[in-house]
């Protein structure tokens, strides 16, 4: 046996095991708090990504109500060359409070080149 295999032998004294890094109660706040938001924005723009399909463009607002969120998303709805050509949407998503949608409106549809007006939403 070599000198640098004895390593693991009782001499060498007890083996310590390092702390876990956060508490369980801090992984749960951790994993409810900050990926909540995103993850309801993502879920949400691959469920109306299938239901309408048409890329996602973005999300454009989120708003927190009693009953859900509300979301304002974009997407193109006939993509042309060059892109900025291409003909987008604003749909109104109505989400539950699991991120289900549960309904939706569309909006104005505009070229991507338009110069957006602020209506003050």
């Amino acid at each position: 046996m070599t000198p640098s295999s004895t390593i693991s032998s009782p001499a060498a004294g007890p083996e310590k095991s390092l702390p876990p890094l956060k508490s369980p109660a801090e992984n749960k706040y951790a994993a409810t708090r900050m990926p909540r938001l995103v993850g309801i924005i993502e879920g949400a723009k691959q469920q109306f990504g299938i239901m309408v399909n048409y890329p996602i463009e973005s999300v454009t607002s989120v708003k927190k109500v009693e009953d859900g969120w509300h979301l304002l998303v974009t997407l193109i709805e006939l993509g042309r060359i060059p892109s900025s050509s291409d003909v987008l949407a604003e749909y109104a998503l109505s989400l539950d409070q699991a991120g289900e949608i549960v309904s939706y409106k569309q909006g104005r549809r505009f070229l991507r080149s338009q110069v957006g007006t602020d209506d003050g939403e």
